[in-house]
């Protein structure tokens, strides 16, 4: 009755919905998952995610195939769509897939808020421009990810036969949020240009690399990055030796991403973070593998709660990254995940550096990764059993964690 009551309050003080969520329902299309909408505002358009939810704490949440999810018109787009509303997304990030009809096209957009767009399938043009005026022509295919320049017209095109589907990622919660409370127009009808987001013809071409200053992961800054799924990754401290991967900076924005692959038979260390700011994932890779969450202990089977959150390619999902987490590749080829989030590695500021998140600093010396030496035996058997199924061996780990951590840690002596 007590855990009813604490229930029923917390719908009581939160009846009125935000600009953001008042916003996506006019948009009348299918939103799946609940976010922070009320229970009691909750509407037909709403559909069910997979979650897993400890006492009020919602710990997790996730669509096994978001290219997959139903799908129903959408007017403001031209094409058909639905919203992705995760609870952990805090209204900082949002997300959503939308369709484009086959030799087809979406209706013009424009908008005041940061997009990521990850081709699910199919293959088309994008166009960018002011004033109707054609400036950039950007041609894509499934796997592709490109960033949209803030304020500025585009529009996105169907080349092929079959529909074309992609992934969205937007900060739309957090600038209609900010700035639409009594006119829309300021976020969808704003005159101002960017120039420093935007170079003109050359936006797509061309990429840099550089490492971050505290040694913990090179950054890739470049507005288009081709078959996410597949191209290559740096061997630097963001996954250990266990594959690499990068970071993403496009377009100067805040909303940023890294990719962490991991081989055939391998996993990453168990770890946290002290906050999530919009944090959501997306596997682009052919993979097969799982993610374990807990809170408490180091060891997963030691926590008073604990869960084990399956994945596949086209999976979006999300979860409290202060919880711990561990990720491990089942499959038969290397796997690898986008992570996006708030958080700029050029202008720090939204998220920070690495160095205050203390996640490659392992807990012997006061940061939030596990050492091999601290690892739960039983996580491991739970991983050679899943690869048992399946005909594969678990690498020794001794092969490739043999203190994978050294070169980021000694970033930080002081």
């Amino acid at each position: 009755m007590a855990e009813k009551a604490r229930e029923e309050d917390i719908v009581k003080k939160d009846r009125r919905l935000t600009p953001y969520e008042k916003w996506i329902r006019e948009q009348d299309v299918y939103i799946y998952g609940k976010g922070h909408f009320p229970e009691d505002k909750l509407t037909d358009n709403h559909r069910a995610v997979e979650r897993v939810k400890h006492r009020e704490d919602i710990w997790a949440e996730w669509l096994p195939d978001a290219k997959e999810i139903e799908l129903t018109e959408w007017d403001r787009m031209g094409g058909r769509g639905a919203f992705i509303k995760f609870w952990n997304f805090r209204q900082f990030t949002d997300a959503f897939v939308v369709e484009i009809p086959p030799n087809g096209a979406l209706e013009p957009q424009k908008h005041l808020w940061e997009l990521q767009l990850y081709a699910l399938s199919g293959k088309g043009t994008l166009t960018i421009g002011q004033d109707e005026e054609v400036e950039t022509t950007l041609e894509w295919e499934a796997d592709d990810m490109f960033a949209i320049p803030l304020n500025f017209s585009y529009q996105l095109y169907n080349t092929g036969d079959e529909p074309a589907k992609l992934l969205g990622i937007s900060t739309a919660p957090s600038m209609i949020n900010a700035f639409s409370r009594y006119n829309m127009d300021f976020v969808l009808d704003n005159d101002f240009e960017f120039t420093d987001r935007y170079s003109g013809e050359d936006f797509f071409e061309g990429e840099e690399d550089w490492m971050m200053p505290e040694g913990v992961g090179r950054v890739i800054e470049a507005n288009y990055l081709s078959q996410v799924g597949t191209r290559e990754t740096f061997d630097v401290a963001i996954s250990g030796d266990t594959g690499g991967g990068f970071f993403w900076q496009p377009a100067e924005n805040a909303l940023v991403g890294h990719v962490s692959q991991f081989e055939q038979g391998v996993y990453s260390a168990g770890h946290k973070h002290p906050w999530s700011t919009g944090l959501g994932f997306v596997i682009p890779a052919e993979g097969e593998g799982f993610t374990l969450l807990w809170k408490g202990p180091k060891h997963w089977s030691e926590a008073e709660f604990h869960m084990k959150l399956p994945y596949k390619k086209h999976t979006v999902w999300t979860f409290d990254s202060r919880l711990w987490h561990e990720h491990f590749n089942v499959g038969e080829t290397d796997d690898r995940y986008y992570a996006w989030y708030l958080g700029s590695k050029k202008w720090p500021g939204y998220g920070g550096w690495f160095k205050r998140w203390g996640s490659y600093v392992t807990t012997r010396r006061g940061g939030w990764n596990i050492p091999l030496a601290d690892e739960d035996p039983k996580t491991l058997e739970m991983f050679q059993e899943e690869l048992d199924k399946r005909g594969l061996e678990m690498r020794d780990p001794d092969e490739w964690r043999e203190d994978p951590w050294e070169p980021a840690e000694a970033q930080f002596d002081d």
